[in-house]
């Protein structure tokens, strides 16, 4: 049959005779979704189920079968009176490229196209089927580690754009080896479908759990830092400890012990390699130390964390912390501070300002503390992933301030769009002109000539009539040009 050639687009099709069949065809074609399209029915009865039933469906009706062959596009008709009269008569008459179907033939053509319909249905079945497999641990029924390293990268690209905190946590039996040597694998594995329903048991909706090994377990902690993370391991191993394995029929009391170890985005890192790596070493500390769980490791990060409304000096903690990573930060934002303080003054700045400038010159860099060192310490240019993490640390760093510390608004705002530019092709947002808050400008331009007249790995400083002549070269495009003006009339007076 010709019809079956064009089965694979939508068929548009036409009916003549408007009764019971015609209904039951049209609510066929709605409830299963066929590739077919009813864009006609003919009947003389203008009160025929099917004719109403068309009219509902705001299909279009008539009482002359020929004023169906006008309607664009036709492909099929099917003559369902059951009167070969009719069907003479639409068949005399209908166009050339349109072909007809009799009462007779529409019952095997609605059951090819319903059996298409079938088909289809069990390939999506079927489909289901595999892309569970392929994400599944087929002993757990945990994620797989392909599908639980997408997860991750999801996560970090969510908290990324929503600014907000998550952990990974890895989980290593212990002992498992002895497990099987002793009792063989089939208890081993039973040990580890164990571990897997009690870690679904222990975790909230949100959480994410995959078998990342052999004996190792994976999970991510959505809105989860570093110390509440730890809470929910230790309450993991407590549940651990109050298992029983069964061995043929027999209770048995073998100990079971799960090491573990966390690591916190974006403290710790905002690579999905890095935070894994960082909660495997970690795990690996535990097992040795014979402890249930080690947390967050930078003492700084842990007193932050911790602290329910950190103080100034708390603060600071965190920018000796990412000092650790880059032997730069600290002396730079100490000078980035002495530099913003002058210029501050130099333009009257009302002394709330100055004393909000203060806290986030000082903080501004403190986002970078999750940039892995290898890319903050790079002797050369970084690659375009690598700046991208780099140009994270802005809003990283606004995120961490999300409370404390005085003149909270000020201060957020000042770190938020230090990175701006005055032509507005800045970071993270965009922000042109006079949008960019005060502050951040005038960090931004101190944050630069700071950069500018230090030795850094990828290149040596400039001398201060360099560093004039950079910032004068980009004033009205990175820099405020009122304020940049301001700057170098200090460095010339020797205000700085």
């Amino acid at each position: 049959m010709l019809i079956l050639s064009k089965m694979n687009k939508t068929l548009k099709v036409a009916i003549v005779g408007g009764g019971r069949r015609c209904k039951e065809i049209l609510e066929m074609v709605e409830r299963r979704e066929l590739k077919i399209k009813v864009i006609g029915v003919a009947d003389i009865n203008p009160d025929a189920e099917g004719i109403k039933s068309a009219r509902e469906r705001g299909i279009y009706t008539t009482a002359d079968f020929r004023e169906l062959y006008k309607l664009q596009g036709l492909d099929l008709i099917i003559e369902l009176t059951g009167d070969w009269g009719v069907y003479d008569s639409v068949r005399q008459t209908m166009p050339y490229n349109v072909q007809l179907i009799g009462h007779i033939g529409a019952r095997l053509f609605w059951d090819i196209i319903s059996d298409e319909r079938r088909l289809k249905n069990e390939y999506m079945m079927l489909a289901e089927k595999m892309k569970v497999l392929a994400e599944r641990d087929p002993l757990t029924g945990l994620f797989n580690r392909r599908r639980i390293n997408e997860l991750l990268e999801n996560e970090i690209q969510r908290a990324r754009r929503k600014e907000e905190v998550f952990s990974v946590m890895m989980l290593d039996v212990d002992d498992l080896k002895l497990i099987n040597d002793a009792y063989g694998h089939l208890v081993g594995d039973k040990v580890l479908k164990n571990i897997a329903n009690l870690l679904k048991k222990s975790c909230r909706s949100v959480d994410l759990i995959g078998r990342y090994g052999g004996d190792e377990f994976l999970i991510i902690l959505p809105y989860t830092d570093g110390e509440k993370a730890k809470n929910i391991a230790q309450r993991i191993c407590e549940k651990m400890r109050e298992q029983r394995l069964e061995v043929n029929g027999n209770i048995i009391n073998i100990p079971i012990r799960l090491s573990i170890g966390v690591a916190t985005y974006p403290f710790d890192s905002m690579v999905p390699q890095e935070l894994i790596t960082l909660a495997d070493k970690r795990m690996y500390k535990s097992k040795q130390f014979g402890k249930t769980v080690v947390s967050v490791s930078v003492p700084e990060v842990k007193e932050y964390l911790l602290a329910k409304r950190p103080t100034l000096n708390v603060l600071e903690g965190l920018v000796t912390a990412v000092n650790g990573k880059d032997h730069y930060t600290k002396a730079h934002s100490e000078l980035v501070t002495k530099l913003s303080l002058t210029l501050a003054k130099e333009i009257n700045l009302p002394k709330e300002e100055i004393e909000a400038l203060r806290i986030a010159a000082l903080l501004h860099d403190i986002g970078k503390i999750g940039i892995p060192e290898s890319i903050l310490r790079k002797p050369g240019p970084l690659e375009k992933e690598e700046f991208e993490l780099i140009k994270q640390h802005p809003r990283l760093g606004a995120m961490m301030l999300n409370g404390p510390p005085p003149y909270r608004d000020y201060v957020i705002d000042a770190i938020k769009y230090h990175h701006e530019r005055y032509d507005g092709k800045g970071y993270p947002e965009g922000l042109k002109g006079k949008d960019i808050p005060l502050l951040a400008r005038i960090i931004g331009i101190a944050d630069a000539y700071s950069a500018m007249i230090t030795d850094r790995p990828y290149r040596k400083a400039l001398t201060k009539e360099e560093a004039i002549a950079e910032l004068k070269k980009g004033a009205g495009t990175q820099f405020d040009p009122e304020l940049v003006d301001k700057f170098i009339k200090c460095l010339e007076e020797g205000k700085i």
